[in-house]
């Protein structure tokens, strides 16, 4: 799977961020197949954290990929966000397991900003804020064989 995806910090999580408190998203990834009679079948449903930092004494901004352990350094919030919602080659499924006969597929990809990660003094503010407010709806779209 190949997608870009448009973070949009408030100010409030910018001004957290500068001070040095890790943000953390959770991309959700499903696979369903359409069927008429029936509600539809999740064929996959996957889950894979990322989460942005900003180290003050070098003065760069560090992406993490926590499935992967790999981390990537920014000068720039923008090129870090950006990094953040380039995904490329993302294998959630195997060819095989998409029947040949004619069913309708769709993927849907949803990204939840996890609260729980915030310093405890934080998180009671999060939920009430709305600035805080980081995830978006699930979008779905026709898987392309």
């Amino acid at each position: 799977m190949n997608t870009d995806i448009n973070y949009h910090l408030s100010p409030t999580a910018k001004h957290a961020l500068q001070n040095s408190i890790s943000l953390a998203w959770t991309l959700y990834v499903k696979i369903i197949r359409r069927r008429p009679w029936i509600w539809d079948e999740t064929i996959a449903d996957l889950s894979f954290r990322y989460k942005i930092r900003y180290h003050a004494l070098l003065n760069k901004y560090l992406v993490q990929q926590e499935n992967g352990a790999a981390y990537y350094s920014f000068s720039t919030l923008t090129a870090a966000l950006y990094k953040l919602g380039t995904v490329r080659g993302l294998k959630i499924i195997e060819q095989g397991r998409l029947t040949p006969r004619p069913a309708e597929y769709r993927v849907a990809i949803k990204i939840d900003f996890n609260k729980e990660t915030l310093p405890l003094p934080l998180r009671p503010f999060s939920y009430f804020d709305s600035e805080w407010y980081l995830s978006s709806n699930w979008l779905t779209w026709p898987v392309q064989k």
